[in-house]
């Protein structure tokens, strides 16, 4: 038997990550890991991680490359780490504090640098639906599709494309932003857009567009296509499909479909093991929205507790105060999700 060059270990991680089995990716990454100090394997291994909920060892990993790219003077490198440490914090372990403190240390490093690739990605830090305010979404999102295009990065491209598209939705632009998400969307599912967490965040995108505007058409067309890419479904991203049963879930709610509401939305429960602070909050937005049409407003509640700064759940949150007589209280609610979501106008129109 031959010796196994790093050079190896890296492709044989690079074909499990194609054929979508993170496990095999990972496995393959730490293993590389034992015997080489890498900074960008760190980086590509903290990518995965969260999706297989490690995430003190995402974080350990990320922390160790962010002090292995500084002591080697990597700037721009250090700066992606910490936006990584950042996202990580945010989207799932659900530490607000330490994730913006790492977001601005990132941006304060990348700013003193000259155009480069890590700033796009450090503007877009992660998916679309993570930022309250559009205005701030799309400012970034050009950011990112500046630099894609000057350094010809098909994945950022993608992603920019559709963070901005569901920037311009939010904002009322929604015939204009559908057309960017849909572009992206065929990037992503043409295999343009190679990476598939990338992909991921670019499909979270149109997923949170469609939400908004109650487009269920929209987001049906582009099913199908998605789970032949192997991004969501029963061999698809975990968290993706989450997200995608969430959103398809609620939509047939507001179109009165409550049975089917209650097949797609039950997948959910199903997945409770998932412990991740986004999927947390997904599955309590979404059945919260089906439990209040259906009148179990004692269950709808309980769902809601601990997600009281979050809009996607003051949305719900606001109704079940309505749907109980507690006008004063859901007024309350609506006002303070107005005062989160900047110029939002599609979701404002809810709350108002």
């Amino acid at each position: 038997m031959g010796v196994t060059t790093p050079g190896d270990a890296r492709a044989a991680v690079r074909e499990a990550f194609e054929r979508r089995d993170l496990s095999a990716a990972v496995s393959g990454l730490r293993s590389y890991l034992q015997e080489s100090r890498d900074p960008e394997a760190r980086l590509e291994l903290c990518r995965l991680l969260p999706a297989l909920g490690c995430y003190d060892e995402a974080r350990e990993q990320l922390e160790t490359a962010f002090r292995e790219f500084s002591d080697a003077g990597a700037t721009k490198r250090a700066a992606l780490a910490a936006s990584h440490i950042g996202a990580l914090y945010l989207t799932w372990i659900g530490n607000r504090v330490a994730g913006r403190a790492w977001l601005s240390r990132a941006w304060r490093m990348i700013e003193r640098e000259e155009p480069c690739l890590e700033r796009g990605w450090i503007a877009t830090w992660d998916v679309g639906c993570q930022y309250d305010d559009p205005d701030d979404l799309r400012r970034r999102a050009e950011i990112a599709l500046d630099a894609a295009r000057e350094f010809g990065d098909r994945n950022l491209e993608t992603k920019a494309l559709a963070d901005s598209g569901l920037a311009m939705v939010e904002a009322g632009e929604i015939e204009a932003g559908m057309a960017r998400l849909d572009e992206a969307m065929a990037l992503v599912t043409s295999g343009y857009a190679s990476d598939p967490v990338t992909a991921g965040q670019a499909t979270c995108s149109l997923f949170a567009a469609c939400w908004c505007t109650g487009d269920l058409a929209r987001l049906e067309s582009w099913c199908e296509p998605l789970r032949e890419r192997r991004l969501i479904g029963e061999r698809g991203l975990s968290i993706l499909t989450t997200h995608c049963d969430a959103v398809y879930g609620t939509l047939l709610c507001r179109a009165g479909r409550l049975g089917e509401a209650e097949s797609v939305l039950s997948r959910l429960e199903e997945r409770a093991d998932h412990d991740v602070a986004a999927i947390r909050l997904r599955r309590a937005w979404a059945l919260a929205e089906l439990r209040i049409r259906q009148g179990r407003l004692n269950e709808a509640e309980q769902l809601l507790l601990g997600f009281d700064d979050s809009i996607e759940a003051l949305i719900p949150m606001a109704r079940l105060h309505l749907a109980r007589g507690d006008y004063e209280l859901a007024a309350a609610v609506a006002r303070r999700g107005l005062r989160l979501i900047g110029s939002d106008r599609v979701r404002a129109a809810q709350l108002l």
